[in-house]
């Protein structure tokens, strides 16, 4: 079976590329630019193009079985910034795609969408995946409108798509510069003895699990062929404090805090209900976070080390 991959250069795309390959899977990926942390693996076949320059790879879309869509030009920091361009990339990009695979008979999709923005500020806690949409920020409503679409091709020409919403993930070749990703940001900052950036009380909660988890559920659905929206994650929230305290047993030490006002768009707390996912492909997340936390305090600090923390962006 041959699986295309889109962001498969990325962090989550590159952890699923992974597990196909472990899998004995046929592997293509699309992506605007090698891998950050490693050289292309050579069992994988690579395309560096936008996704916007879709239509000019039909070979690759025609040749796949299955196509997991994981690519993403924003965050929901950025997203707002610029909410045009965030429309014209990946919502854009998403429709010239479905186009793509309804031209040459594709209708396997798995898309990456997001459990921890799409929902808003949540009413019940976990959140279920029937739970009202609210969302605060542009990278919320596009991730949201891509789902409509998957939706409205699987009515009209019989698309099986799979949505998933991820909570929190994080772990290796996560990019830690930036506004996304407080366990990448935060690592980086401590393991270069910088002072951590806070937004808000540090009371906020999250869902966080490891990206070897979610790789693994998206080679699961693979497997199991079931459609329809499931959220992910370690069911389990854990306040920023939490997070920090955790890192600075790891690091050894305390750890200085540059404490700001909280972001319009950042939302009070988030966890997800899993429990459809569990009944449906009976999964849990086998990483807890102290380990994965570890796991990836290890991975950076080496990384920093053999780069002098100078890794292009």
């Amino acid at each position: 079976m041959h699986i295309l991959v889109l962001g498969g250069c990325g962090f989550i795309g590159s952890h699923i590329v992974d597990e196909l390959i472990i899998s004995g899977y046929d592997v293509s990926v699309i992506d605007h630019s090698e891998e950050k942390f490693r050289a292309p693996l050579p069992a994988v076949k690579y395309y560096y193009e936008d996704i916007l320059s879709i239509a000019k790879l039909s070979e690759v879309i025609s040749a796949a079985d299955v196509i997991i869509h994981s690519v993403s030009s924003t965050n929901p920091a950025s997203s707002n910034a610029n909410p045009q361009a965030d429309i014209a990339t990946n919502l854009t990009g998403m429709v010239q795609l479905l186009e793509c695979m309804r031209q040459y008979h594709k209708s396997r999709i798995i898309f990456l969408s997001s459990g921890g923005t799409v929902y808003g500020v949540p009413k019940v806690l976990p959140i279920p995946e029937d739970h009202p949409m609210d969302p605060q920020c542009s990278y919320a409503v596009v991730k949201l409108a891509m789902e409509h679409y998957l939706n409205v091709f699987s009515n009209l020409y019989g698309f099986q798509t799979t949505i998933i919403r991820p909570a929190n993930p994080y772990g290796p070749r996560q990019w830690y510069l930036g506004s996304q990703g407080v366990i990448a940001n935060f690592t980086a900052k401590a393991i270069q003895n910088q002072p951590l950036t806070l937004w808000g009380t540090g009371q906020e909660i999250r869902d966080f699990f490891h990206v070897t988890d979610l790789a693994k559920v998206c080679l699961r659905f693979i497997e199991s062929n079931q459609t329809g929206i499931y959220n992910i994650g370690s069911g389990q929230g854990h306040a920023i404090h939490e997070i920090i305290d955790t890192l600075e047993h790891l690091h050894g030490s305390k750890l200085q805090i540059n404490q700001l006002e909280k972001r319009d768009f950042d939302i009070p707390k988030v966890v997800l209900d899993t429990q459809k996912i569990q009944h449906v492909l009976n999964w849990s997340p086998e990483i807890p976070l102290l380990e994965g936390m570890n796991d990836y305090y290890k991975w950076l600090n080496n990384t920093l080390a053999s780069n002098k923390g100078h890794i292009s962006s």
